[in-house]
């Protein structure tokens, strides 16, 4: 699909604009449905992942949406059609909602194709904080981030994660990351405490990120893999049963929201 050129500042909202604010407003509410998943209330994210997902809506390249500020880092502010999306958007990190995407639409999927699969939720927590450089020379910084570990049943792993690297940028998100300063964590079901792996074992698998950037190939064959998956979905449908279990468990306002958002997606 070509993105539509139209701007913020334009007057009009472009489709991808809009279906991005949908999309947002529907991780919110899985956020508040499933208090117990892996979700921090990060608040930068990263930007070349925003501008993939609004179809470059958005007339500058943003970095990172600063809450107390009410601007991006960039200095440029708000556009005030910009919103109601940054309202649900600057409480999550990308990554989360990318890798939600991946577990509940693909899993069923997966395990048609492999059989017994194991797909668990992965967070990896920076040490000092993770400075994310751009290929514009800007930071975005970030002290969490969230991925999926699929495991097939004969044993190989594939890591799909919502960064850069994984939808098309032309630059490594990791590169930048000695091994000694992240770790692995395992996020247990239903609890807010995290099962901490041992550094022996971290650097065993494939989070070991070496020194000058490089990595062994385990995100790329997660990006293949999600990719060829997903081209066999129905999105559409996946898309309608979220909103079915989202309605019986958002409050009336956010239901009401929307509703409004699908009455403004059907006008454009």
């Amino acid at each position: 699909m070509t993105p539509n050129a139209a701007s913020p500042s334009s007057g009009s909202l472009p489709p991808h604009f809009v279906a991005a604010m949908v999309f947002m407003y529907i991780w919110k509410a899985l956020v508040e449905a499933y208090p117990n998943g892996p979700i921090d209330n990060v608040r930068g994210f990263c930007a070349p992942v925003l501008n993939e997902v609004l179809g470059q809506a958005l007339d500058y390249h943003v970095i990172a949406y600063d809450q107390a500020e009410g601007k991006f880092s960039t200095g440029n502010p708000m556009p005030l059609e910009c919103g109601l999306f940054g309202l649900a958007f600057r409480m999550q990190n990308c990554c989360d909602f990318f890798c939600a995407v991946v577990y509940r639409a693909l899993r069923k999927k997966l395990e048609e194709v492999y059989g017994a699969v194991k797909m668990n939720w992965v967070q990896i927590t920076f040490k000092p904080l993770f400075v994310m450089v751009q290929s514009v020379g800007e930071a975005s910084y970030l002290c969490r981030h969230t991925a999926i570990e699929i495991v097939l049943p004969s044993g190989e792993a594939f890591v799909f994660d919502g960064t850069t690297d994984q939808y098309g940028q032309p630059f490594e998100t990791h590169a930048y990351l000695p091994k000694q300063d992240h770790r692995r964590e395992h996020v247990k079901p239903g609890s807010q405490e995290p099962d901490y792996l041992s550094e022996e074992y971290v650097s065993q698998t494939y989070w070991h990120i070496t020194t000058d950037g490089a990595s062994n190939g385990f995100y790329e064959k997660g990006r293949l893999l999600v990719e060829e998956l997903a081209e066999e979905l129905d999105w559409e449908a996946l898309f309608k049963m979220e909103l079915a279990q989202i309605r019986q468990v958002v409050s009336p306002l956010a239901q009401e929201k929307f509703k409004n958002l699908a009455r403004v997606a059907r006008l454009l």
